[in-house]
């Protein structure tokens, strides 16, 4: 199980939560000082938790990270894709043509870039038939919220996102769903 954005707020209650249950995970974050305090010592084989650097905005290390996780672990049943950025109260009048790059850049462009890297590895396993995607969204994504314009306009896009792959990743045997907390 990968999870990205596994520094802060729901990647690391996810990270905790599922490493707790017995799942074996690795964290990607920017800066691996914030990772390695959620990383515990592996007690058993199949309870290790490991800690990668992940800059999502760059594909290089994308691709490092899911290949670092396949290389210790084979499988990787699930990538949640957690990483996101808030823009701050913005209305639609107030963004700059930079803060809407960075916040669809960070909370939607990345989701899309994993998910094909993960499907790809899923492609060449010959360990691997079957794989999960999820991608957390946010219930801004279902609501007109005042002032969330480019934060709730990324996660509605990665909704539909989530939607289409669901479609498109039968034929490779992954099922995408997304969660929409708030």
């Amino acid at each position: 199980m990968v999870i990205t954005g596994a520094s802060s707020d729901f990647g690391h209650h996810f990270a905790r939560v599922l490493h707790g249950a017995g799942a074996r995970v690795v964290l990607g974050a920017r800066h691996l000082e914030h990772l390695n305090d959620r990383v515990t010592s592996p007690q058993s084989k199949d309870n290790v938790a490991i800690a990668a650097t992940l800059d999502v905005n760059d594909a290089e290390s994308c691709e490092s990270f899911l290949e670092t996780a396949a290389s210790y672990f084979v499988r990787i049943d699930v990538l949640i894709n957690n990483a996101g950025v808030l823009a701050g109260a913005k209305t639609c009048t107030m963004i700059s043509e930079a803060d809407w790059d960075y916040m669809l850049d960070t909370n939607l462009k990345p989701a899309w870039r994993l998910s094909n890297i993960y499907t790809e590895l899923l492609q060449r396993s010959a360990e691997q038939q079957h794989g999960n995607i999820i991608n957390i969204a946010s219930i801004t994504a279902y609501r007109t919220i005042k002032g969330q314009f480019p934060y709730a306009v990324s996660k509605a896009a990665l909704v539909k996102l989530t939607e289409i792959m669901a479609l498109e990743g039968v034929r490779y045997g992954i099922r995408v769903n997304a969660l929409a907390p708030g």
